[in-house]
């Protein structure tokens, strides 16, 4: 737990590289245990972390597989946070209209303010 809160604080400051690493490995920890539903957070995290990394197929990846887990074990933190990383990589790869379906509906699911101003920002600017 304290790598996954770390590796989102490292994410909150801009530090995606070291993000995620901690983020991968309590991913890794999380689904050993057999914990779904804090593997789901671990990923949607993980996603935002290669989305801030412009590593837009590998954020969809695991953006996707969170959004899988977290949707399954009914995680409605990590479902929001898995459409948040989703909408990001789409609207970063030239698909505004999809960006747009995913952060309104990651709005529907339990963020932080942080999360809520950074959809909120860009769906005043689209």
């Amino acid at each position: 737990m304290a790598q996954l809160n770390l590796g989102a604080v490292q994410n909150d400051t801009g530090d995606h590289t070291g993000a995620a690493a901690l983020l991968t490995e309590s991913a890794a920890t999380f689904a050993a245990l057999g914990e779904p539903g804090s593997e789901a957070f671990a990923l949607a995290l993980l996603a935002q972390s290669q989305a801030g990394l412009a590593h837009w197929d590998e954020a969809t990846a695991t953006g996707r597989r969170a959004l899988e887990l977290a949707r399954r074990v009914e995680h409605a933190q990590a479902t929001g946070l898995a459409l948040l990383a989703l909408g990001l990589t789409a609207a970063a790869t030239g698909d505004p209209e999809s960006a747009d379906g995913l952060f309104r509906e990651a709005l529907t699911f339990p963020l932080g303010l942080p999360e809520q101003a950074r959809i909120r920002d860009y769906l005043v600017g689209a």
